[in-house]
């Protein structure tokens, strides 16, 4: 392919600009830009001075017109050829895409849910062995419950026995004494390991393809009209940024705003947190 050209012609020192800077024929411009207004006098002087600015503008509009439409005809004339070549092209690559995109999607599907099948499966065999030596636990302190019991059996069937035999000394003695038995055999043995847990394998990783990288893309988004209200509510309580990096995570829609501004119509307060306010401004006429 030949070399396409790179400078267009429309450096400020083209002649079409030197021409039309020769239409302000009285120095506007110049006078525009050194002016300063404190007076009322000089209000009026400005004002004249804009007036003739936005004349100059549309004189530009029109001045350039047939340039710039020649110009659009032939870039959409590049485009339209552009188009033209790699259109079939476009199409095919994001048909393609669409069907690596889906495919490299249920893969890492399959694998999210291998992974999460084998977390499961070995939560659920944790909790069987908590629950083994929990039971474990339970049964010795039962034994342990019925090892104590039978020994303050005998000792009040001992006391009681002295007692009857007029021995009320030893009866006393043993009631006010503490129960004493042999310490437990030993802490209770550990419930035994679980077994490998049997899950469906992982699915391999994608193929390696020379030129193409996989890679992630993550985005936020409103969960729904409810969801974008949570949001605030949560930056309100704290819970929520409401700006990273220097930027807001909500804006306002000053254009569905100002609509409602110039229905609203008075400066103050419009909505809570919303004030309406005169921008001021100018128009000229035509002329």
């Amino acid at each position: 392919m030949g070399e396409q050209p790179t400078d267009l012609g429309f450096a400020p020192e083209n002649p079409l600009v030197t021409q039309f800077k020769q239409q302000d024929t009285d120095g506007i411009v110049a006078k525009s830009l050194a002016m300063a207004v404190n007076t009322d006098a000089e209000y009026s002087v400005a004002g004249d001075y804009l007036v003739k600015l936005r004349a100059l503008i549309r004189k530009a509009t029109d001045f350039f017109a047939p340039s710039i439409k020649a110009a659009d005809l032939a870039h959409k004339a590049a485009i339209a050829i552009r188009t033209a070549a790699i259109g079939e092209v476009q199409t095919a690559e994001r048909h393609i895409s669409a069907q690596t995109d889906a495919f490299a999607a249920a893969r890492e599907k399959e694998r999210l849910a291998a992974a999460k099948a084998k977390a499961d499966a070995e939560a659920e065999a944790a909790r069987k062995v908590a629950a083994e030596q929990e039971e474990r636990q339970r049964i010795a302190d039962a034994a342990e419950a019925v090892r104590l019991k039978k020994a303050e059996d005998e000792r009040i069937a001992t006391a009681e026995a002295a007692e009857a035999t007029g021995n009320t000394e030893l009866a006393e003695e043993l009631l006010g004494t503490p129960v004493e038995v042999e310490p437990a055999p030993g802490p209770v043995a550990p419930a035994p390991a679980p077994a490998p847990v049997a899950t469906p394998p992982a699915p391999p990783p994608l193929p390696k393809i020379e030129g193409l990288t996989r890679r992630t893309n993550w985005k936020a988004r409103a969960q729904s009209e409810g969801g974008l209200l949570a949001f605030i509510g949560a930056i309100v309580r704290g819970q929520a940024p409401l700006s990273i990096n220097g930027e807001m995570t909500i804006q306002i829609n000053t254009t569905a705003l100002d609509a409602s501004a110039r229905q609203f119509r008075a400066n103050g307060e419009m909505y809570p947190g919303i004030d309406c306010y005169d921008a001021g401004g100018s128009a000229t006429n035509n002329r």
